[in-house]
């Protein structure tokens, strides 16, 4: 039978005295001052003893049962332990207010991704999430054929997650941590031929996708950076020109690009602005800028449909989830392949198409028989 006593020279909280799992006595703090609790706690200790004396080991179910259950008793109110599920999806909510539609809905999909892998340990206590249940999900992402990029996202945002649990005191490891990253090569996008945009924008259904083939030919933008454009982002005067934030980037210099613009790209948006009668506020590409950026119905895909209906192969690659080495992406291939043959300097087009990192920008320099043999402001007109 256990019992309590106080050290009044080092502390007036009670010490529960009792008998641990292998017979021996051991002294542990209850953390407080008032008898009626203390004995509550001692009596949670010697249950806790006698449970791992009987089956051999108590699991982490046990103990959080039991502390639940002392809690109850003490405070008169459950204690309800965090899940997986809960702090995730609380988790979500916190970040809807600063990140952009597109950042959400790749966060959704990773959430959503990784509670199904945990399957029942979702609607566990967080703390048992380990870094064995990381490294498995990044295996299986890795093996179902989502590309590199994905699988650093995934972790990025694991680590995220959990790291904000830990400061908040809800878990005392993150699992994300230590979590090892597949070693695999990228697969570049390939560029386009001349002759392959000029079939993509025959192709095109409107005026506004030919549009949309105009500023990816000639900016070699992202397709959401040229999707989100208003026309105050587009300079039309004597010295016209295309500016914008780029949305990957987001801070620092990189982030805000000015691209000179073409003379057939300035004529076309001439016409094309006279003829939608729009105003600076609203966007160069309003039906396509409402679009969402991924999925069957996504602008992306979208884009691909165009190009299949122009003869363009997408060049889809092997695996479980195919990636087309050929989509609109293709446009920074082309342009920096053709100002590469051009012999303008890489710092000018990295300038250019908005890369930071010299190792990154070489994935978008490739050797193309067709590539033009002028500069940006010498680039071939792409009707007529």
């Amino acid at each position: 039978m256990g019992s309590l006593y106080r050290q009044n020279s080092r502390s007036k909280a009670w010490v529960a005295k009792f008998k641990s799992s292998d017979g021996k006595w051991i002294a542990r703090t209850t953390g407080t001052r008032d008898r009626r609790t203390a004995e509550l706690a001692l009596q949670q200790f010697e249950k806790d003893a006698n449970m791992a004396r009987i089956d051999g080991e108590l699991t982490v179910a046990a103990i959080n049962r039991n502390a639940a259950d002392m809690h109850k008793r003490i405070t008169g109110k459950a204690l309800n332990f965090v899940t997986p599920r809960s702090y995730m999806e609380e988790y979500l909510k916190s970040k809807e207010a600063k990140a952009t539609k597109a950042t959400m809905h790749s966060y959704r999909k990773i959430v959503k991704f990784f509670l199904e892998h945990l399957g029942t340990k979702s609607d566990q206590d967080i703390q048992r999430v380990k870094p064995v249940d990381v490294q498995g999900f990044i295996a299986s992402r890795t093996k179902g054929g989502a590309a590199p990029a994905t699988v650093k996202l995934d972790i990025k945002v694991l680590n995220s997650v959990f790291l904000r649990a830990m400061k908040q005191g809800i878990c005392v490891l993150n699992p994300a941590a230590t979590v090892d990253m597949p070693v695999v090569d990228s697969d570049p996008k390939l560029p386009f031929s001349l002759q392959e945009v000029q079939s993509i924008l025959k192709a095109c259904q409107d005026d506004e996708w030919r549009t949309l083939v105009y500023l990816g030919f000639y900016t070699g933008g992202r397709i959401r950076d040229i999707s989100d454009l208003t026309w105050s982002s587009l300079d039309l005067g004597k010295n016209p020109a295309v500016a914008y934030r780029q949305r990957k980037i987001r801070k620092g210099s990189q982030a805000k690009v000015r691209i000179t613009m073409h003379p057939d790209l300035k004529d076309w948006l001439e016409e094309y602005k006279l003829l939608s009668q729009a105003k600076p506020s609203d966007p160069v590409l309003p039906n396509i800028h409402k679009l969402k950026p991924g999925g069957r119905a996504g602008n992306s895909q979208q884009f691909i449909n165009v190009m299949r209906g122009a003869g363009v192969d997408p060049c889809y690659a092997e695996g479980k989830h195919k990636l087309p080495k050929k989509s609109f992406h293709s446009f920074r291939h082309t342009m920096v392949t053709m100002l590469q043959r051009q012999d303008v300097p890489e710092d000018v087009r990295m300038m250019i198409v908005g890369h930071s990192n010299p190792d990154v920008h070489k994935i978008y320099s490739h050797d193309e028989e067709t590539a033009i043999k002028s500069a940006i402001l010498k680039l071939p007109k792409l009707t007529g």
